[in-house]
């Protein structure tokens, strides 16, 4: 369904969020050779329908690879947003984003818009990924490398269909902290994957279910494979099972992590959602993929 947004010069009748079809083609001003006619409304809807507002920011959207779409709808690269999908993989390309004149939207068509409500859930996760992509904690060059096999196999698995994948679906976010500051020369990490509720419940529901709780042969052992994990992790019977299973998970992600003369220490701990706290958050940082990837990830299509 396609009508005119744009037809108010002062954009009473846009919204953030909003994918529109302009008019006009428009010429980014990074790649003058490449018209764009489709974009999204970058800017709050707060600022678009003030009068005093004569600008907007935009951003060029584009389809994706299925790759791509999934990685960019788990926030795994933060300048790539994943707008709603119709049998389409559509994302939101802010790396291109620019200010452009509102009356630039005049006549333009909705093509998509990402929510009806302003103060809907939908908006509000779209505007924090927005702010998230412009937050981001540059991870210090120099840690990397300990990071790097950690950082390598979630890439790897994340996509796939298999328990290693379907179980890392289950983490809402991983965030890092440094138990000794950022400043350097040495770092001493903790990395916590913070999961959803459903998949792990909080530690004080946990205690009360422990003391009824069976112990069963699981074979435990230095050797445990992270895949085996995460099977334990989909056939636990029990809470208390899964998050033993959970507690495995992570052991055998911090052996990923390679200790060096720069992350002299690296713990990973896995915690239900429901028990991150606001200091924790304080302290911790969004571990930004992208960033410590070294490389831009483009659509498979052109605009």
């Amino acid at each position: 369904m396609t009508f005119v947004v744009g037809s108010d010069p002062e954009g009473q009748e846009m919204m953030q969020g909003d994918w529109v079809r302009l008019a006009a083609p428009f010429q980014l001003p990074a790649c003058p050779d490449e018209p764009v006619s489709d974009v999204v409304i970058i800017s709050q809807t707060c600022d678009v329908v003030q009068k005093t507002r004569k600008c907007i920011l935009i951003a060029p959207i584009a389809q994706a690879s299925e790759d791509d779409y999934r990685e960019a709808a788990r926030g795994k690269r933060p300048l790539l947003l994943a707008f709603p999908a119709q049998d389409d993989a559509p994302v939101v390309l802010l790396e291109h984003a620019t200010s452009v004149p509102k009356t630039l939207l005049a006549d333009a068509l909705l093509v998509r818009r990402m929510s009806c409500e302003p103060a809907s859930r939908a908006a509000r996760d779209f505007a924090r990924r927005v702010g998230a992509a412009y937050s981001r904690f540059p991870m210090p060059d120099e840690a990397i490398p300990a990071l790097s096999k950690f950082t390598d196999r979630i890439r790897k698995e994340a996509p796939r269909d298999r328990s290693v994948g379907r179980v890392l679906k289950r983490v809402r976010e991983i965030r890092v902290e440094s138990r000794n500051g950022w400043s350097g020369p040495t770092y001493e990490l903790r990395l916590f994957l913070i999961v959803d509720a459903e998949w792990l419940v909080a530690e004080d529901m946990l205690e009360g279910l422990r003391e009824d709780h069976v112990v069963q042969d699981g074979g435990d052992g230095p050797e445990l494979k992270l895949r085996e994990a995460c099977d334990r992790v989909e056939s636990a019977g029990d809470e208390v099972s899964r998050a033993e299973a959970w507690y495995q998970v992570a052991d055998c992600l911090e052996g990923l992590v390679r200790p060096d003369d720069v992350v002299t220490r690296c713990e990973v701990e896995v915690i239900s959602e429901d028990d991150f706290s606001y200091a924790q958050y304080r302290v911790s940082e969004s571990l930004n993929f992208e960033a410590m990837s070294g490389t831009s990830v483009r659509p498979e299509h052109e605009w």
